[in-house]
């Protein structure tokens, strides 16, 4: 996107200041301030711009390290849950289709968890979006049963606000979270569901002993990348929530 459009308010509002300032000590009242003055206001004023792009490169950053964890960390889950999960077809067949059904869904939720936490960063909460709803459709979650076509789609927009957005002006974009404040049932965190699907599958098929005593190693460390992807939904979320200081 060009950056020229989204300038031209701010330029245009702080060449008519400057002007109008200009003229009121022209023509009107000289106005004098203290070179003093003048160089602690702007080393004021520095430091402030300085936090503040600071604070922004740090939440860039912990952005990109949280967002890296999930690719590494799938990988991971995906091969242990492939390989460590036993599909016993050589002592019954039609149980062994079973097996490797559960266990194909169970490596769908890995990326499902991925798309569900795009979404939710988004705010939008629910799991009816083209690229989501295949993979959680068959779940029971809040986030399926709370879904209305009416306060799930947002509004359109009208011209005086296309513009506005299109001039980068703060103040008219809309509220993401009005989608969550018109719902009025429990919206549920649909990764965290998602995750919980994870845990029982992985409690399940050990206790059906298709995990081998043998590989109980590995259960500790497939339960150590669902922790792992817990603490990326929380880091995510932390840096997301995390308000920029004014300056």
């Amino acid at each position: 996107m060009a950056v020229s459009p989204r300038m031209i308010v701010l330029l245009v509002f702080i060449g008519a200041w400057a002007t109008l300032i200009t003229c009121i000590s022209k023509f009107v009242y000289p106005l004098v301030i203290s070179d003093t003055l003048l160089t602690v206001l702007g080393f004021v004023v520095g430091l402030g711009i300085s936090f503040r792009s600071s604070s922004t490169y740090e939440r860039y950053e912990g952005g990109r390290e949280e967002w890296a964890q999930p690719s590494r960390t799938s990988r991971d889950l995906a091969m242990h849950v492939w390989i460590q999960v036993k599909k016993r077809h050589e002592t019954n067949p039609e149980q062994g289709k079973a097996y490797l059904l559960g266990k194909v869904t169970a490596l769908n939720l890995i990326p499902a968890f991925a798309v569900a936490l795009k979404h939710r960063l988004r705010f939008e909460l629910y799991g009816q979006y083209e690229d989501l709803e295949p993979l959680v459709s068959h779940l029971s979650t809040f986030a399926g049963e709370v879904f209305d076509c009416e306060t799930s789609e947002p509004r359109p927009k009208t011209s005086w606000k296309r513009g506005g957005e299109y001039l980068g002006m703060t103040t008219v974009p809309s509220n993401p979270r009005k989608l969550i404040k018109r719902s009025e049932k429990n919206m549920g965190n649909l990764p965290l569901e998602i995750l919980t699907y994870m845990s029982a599958y992985l409690d399940a098929v050990s206790e059906t002993g298709q995990l081998p005593n043998l590989v109980q190693q590995s259960m500790v460390m497939v339960m150590a990348d669902l922790a792992c992807l817990n603490e990326v939904l929380a880091g995510t979320e932390r840096v997301f929530h995390t308000p920029l200081p004014i300056a």
